[in-house]
């Protein structure tokens, strides 16, 4: 096994997932990169976990402004950072080792989370049928995997369903998300939520697709439900 890792190593060499370049040896990412790898911070908003311009706040304008279905969440990386390459590869591209690392730096970021929030299940956001025929893969569901086996926690994907084939939610604002979502979500027949959900996925920007499904999971029996993303939007 370790010879032939060796000789695959040799003829193809490991590259950065981020920007390609060539990795040394042991190494997960370049120099170059490693040096731009910043996890959100203090301050971030106590309830979505969007990072803040200062701590005069404690929680983001959206919401200062709206109520969320979902109890509180964090994004490891702010959204237009290095990681977000990672992210495009793996939901648009097919690279979906890239789900491997995203999910460790998942897992280690929401560690200290998990004495309070004490999850019952993790819970990947749902693709809807023929969009998952079209890409073979939900990367949420990659993502939770392996957060799931790092935490030694269970995940559940056939829990929530995604019903409605809406559009793409890049470039809408959060009304037209919201509206977009509406009832798009539904429980998988013969199921009930229970206790408390963690909800995983990819990116939060406005918060609407973990909305929507939080508040199926809790009128349908979750008592809280959290939610862990990769990367998170910092526009107010």
């Amino acid at each position: 096994m370790y010879i032939a890792k060796y000789i695959v190593d040799a003829l193809y060499p490991p590259s950065c997932p981020l920007c390609g370049r060539l990795t040394e040896k042991g190494s997960v990412v370049c120099v170059r990169c490693k040096d731009k790898l910043r996890v959100v911070g203090d301050p971030r908003c106590m309830r979505c976990g969007r990072p803040l311009p200062a701590e005069s706040e404690d929680y983001c304008p959206d919401c200062q402004s709206m109520r969320h279905w979902f109890d509180q969440g964090v994004g490891v990386f702010p959204y237009q950072s290095a990681v977000r390459r990672m992210v495009m590869d793996l939901k648009f591209r097919g690279k979906t080792v890239n789900a491997r690392l995203l999910g460790r730096w998942m897992a280690a970021y929401v560690k200290p989370e998990l004495v309070r929030w004490r999850p019952d299940v993790l819970v990947p956001v749902p693709l809807h049928p023929r969009k998952l025929r079209q890409r073979g893969y939900n990367q949420a569901e990659l993502l939770a995997a392996r957060v799931g086996a790092d935490l030694g926690q269970p995940v559940d994907s056939r829990l929530v369903r995604r019903k409605n084939s809406t559009e793409a939610q890049m470039g809408l604002g959060r009304l037209a998300r919201q509206r977009n979502l509406e009832r798009a979500f539904a429980m998988v027949k013969d199921r009930k939520a229970d206790g408390n959900i963690l909800l995983v996925d990819d990116i939060y920007t406005t918060g609407s697709t973990v909305d929507a499904i939080a508040r199926v999971l809790k009128e349908n029996g979750a008592q809280n439900v959290y939610v862990l993303t990769v990367c998170i939007g910092s526009d107010f």
